[in-house]
């Protein structure tokens, strides 16, 4: 039988907050879903507890993965109009989220919702600054700004139809969507009522090879933007600062010691990002062998 909304989650070895996720949506005041899990290979117990909230699980070889080749695989499995997509590791803050979430949609320019996402005790201290300052309190329609995020996000299914995601990018496919459709001249919202907690327990090599491959995929999108050294320096001071600021009014002083090493592998792995490309390409000219006379 027909839903109104799909919930498409990815997953690799989620097991540790994938109840929590779970749990929550069963909870809701919203009940016209289905949940379509797709999973690139776990583990762990992910797939029994998938099985135990009634989840209908799809599979990805890791080899095929990317972000927005697991997204098609799980929408195009999907029989709701909407469809909502949450990060394994995200889980509702109250039973009004999946209602919030999908109430913009009344607006018929609307394409995409993306929600609230709030950090636990469980993240490093500059992430949770990053999503209070990134996800503020007040609803918004944005006209022509390319934001999103697929960790807590929907869009209408006849919208994707004509609108896949991109396949061949490294992240941002949620940003890289929402700037075609709105070429388009649809609308996407950002609803700060429907909340998620968000939680990254990332190593510091985590952290560096996540913004490196959003850094890839933001350069794939926009080619003429640069990312100088000096942006490097002056945006790593600059937050390094504000988040021992931070920390001190909000009296979390222990989790001051992270925050240099954090951001120095954000910012590292962004500027790398930025110029991926370019290393890669010399590394290739240096280990090729060329005729004497090309020499």
């Amino acid at each position: 039988m027909a839903v109104e909304t799909s919930i498409v989650i990815r997953t690799l070895n989620e097991a540790k907050h994938l109840e929590l996720l779970l749990d929550g949506i069963h909870q809701q005041n919203y009940s016209d879903w289905e949940i379509i899990l797709v999973d690139s290979g776990s583990t762990d117990t992910t797939l029994d507890i998938a099985q135990k909230y009634g989840a209908n699980i799809y599979h990805i070889d890791q080899k095929e993965f990317t972000f927005g080749r697991a997204l098609n695989l799980g929408c195009e499995k999907a029989q709701g109009r909407y469809l909502v997509f949450a990060s394994g590791h995200v889980w509702p803050v109250s039973n009004n989220w999946l209602r919030n979430l999908v109430k913009p949609f009344e607006e018929p320019s609307v394409a995409m919702v993306y929600g609230r996402q709030r950090g636990t005790e469980l993240n490093r201290l500059s992430e949770i600054r990053d999503l209070e300052t990134i996800y503020g309190a007040t609803s918004s329609i944005l006209l022509d700004e390319p934001k999103g995020n697929n960790g807590n996000a929907a869009v209408r299914r006849k919208t994707w139809e004509c609108q896949r995601f991109d396949e061949s990018l490294s992240g941002l496919e949620d940003i890289d969507w929402a700037r075609k459709v709105q070429r388009k001249g649809d609308r996407v919202f950002y609803a700060a009522d429907a909340v998620v907690y968000h939680v990254h327990e990332e190593s510091l090599k985590q952290v560096y090879r996540r913004y490196l491959r959003e850094s890839i995929a933001y350069k794939q999108m926009f080619p003429a933007h640069r990312y100088t050294r000096a942006a490097l320096i002056r945006g790593y001071v600059y937050l390094v600062v504000r988040d021992v600021l931070y920390a001190t009014r909000k009296k979390k002083l222990r989790k001051i010691p992270q925050v240099p090493l954090n951001r120095f592998a954000q910012f590292v792995g962004t500027y790398n990002g930025y110029h991926y490309q370019r290393h890669h390409n010399l590394k290739a000219a240096l280990t090729t062998e060329l005729p004497q006379t090309y020499k």
